[in-house]
């Protein structure tokens, strides 16, 4: 216990974790309230408890990590060293994966295109927008995109039985 207490960072790290599961439980508590399903297998408090459990346990993860020292063997570079230089910022990026995130819900909304499709869209976008469109990477990300944007819609609308937003002009 006493390696999560030697320095400030791992102070914050404790604090941070312990509020993270802390939130977690009240999210779990919160969940146990809603009212049973009806017709679905999962219910309505399935989502927001493997949500909590996430949380929680990436959480201690983060704990684990700083109470066996692999916290503080990470890439940043040591302050004092002038040969490591410091990556220039690009805001660039932020703004342009905001704009993604804001996006998309926007365009499900307006019913020009549903799930699959937009989360398609999206993990293009921000996977070109992180790698600077890369041809390399864009080849790896479309396959990648697709499948992924089947496969959540699949969990979200065939699994946890979650009504997402469809494509009614589109015969796929």
């Amino acid at each position: 216990m006493r390696r999560l207490w030697h320095d400030s960072e791992a102070q914050a790290e404790l604090i941070l974790a312990s509020c993270m599961v802390a939130l977690s439980a009240a999210v779990w508590i919160a969940a146990d309230r809603l009212p049973p399903p009806i017709f679905d297998p999962l219910g309505s408090a399935a989502v927001p408890k493997l949500i909590a459990v996430a949380v929680s346990i990436l959480a201690v993860a983060m704990l684990a990590q700083r109470y066996f020292g692999v916290a503080d063997q990470g890439a940043v570079p040591d302050p004092g060293d002038p040969a490591e230089t410091v990556a220039p910022l690009r805001p660039a990026i932020a703004v342009g994966a905001f704009v993604a995130m804001a996006f998309c819900p926007a365009v499900m909304e307006t019913g020009l295109f549903g799930f699959r499709e937009t989360a398609f869209v999206f993990i293009l976008a921000l996977g070109g927008i992180l790698s600077r469109f890369s041809r390399r990477t864009m080849t790896i990300l479309v396959p990648t995109a697709a499948v992924l944007a089947v496969g959540l819609s699949w969990m979200f609308g065939g699994l946890l039985y979650i009504d997402l937003p469809a494509t009614q002009w589109l015969p796929f």
